[in-house]
């Protein structure tokens, strides 16, 4: 199943509240979320107007730290903004490394 890559976009930004990124090239629309205690997330979309297709769409979810059927509920509306957050800070797949989410001495 392929979804239409501005709507993918527009739910990260409206319902999860990521932000446009700032300091990324033109090349890609970048968006970006900031949790306390995280790496910033972040994940691109093309210019154009294509379908994001599986890979792509499997890509989006790793760097959304989901899997791709949890993806699948966020853009469905099945899970909101607070399971997602829960979900990268609790059971991010693929989990972050050890020395990002350590606290700083």
């Amino acid at each position: 199943m392929s979804r239409r890559n501005r709507d993918v976009e527009a739910s990260l930004l409206r319902k999860f509240q990521f932000s446009r990124c700032a300091d990324r090239g033109d090349d890609h629309r970048w968006v970006e979320l900031k949790l306390e205690g995280l790496p910033v997330i972040r994940t691109h979309f093309s210019h154009g107007r294509e379908d994001i297709g599986p890979v792509l769409w499997k890509k989006i979810a790793t760097q959304l730290k989901v899997r791709p059927h949890y993806l699948d509920e966020m853009i469905d509306c099945t899970k909101g903004p607070a399971d997602y957050y829960k979900q990268v800070k609790e059971s991010p797949f693929p989990p972050w490394p050890s020395y990002a989410t350590a606290p700083l001495k």
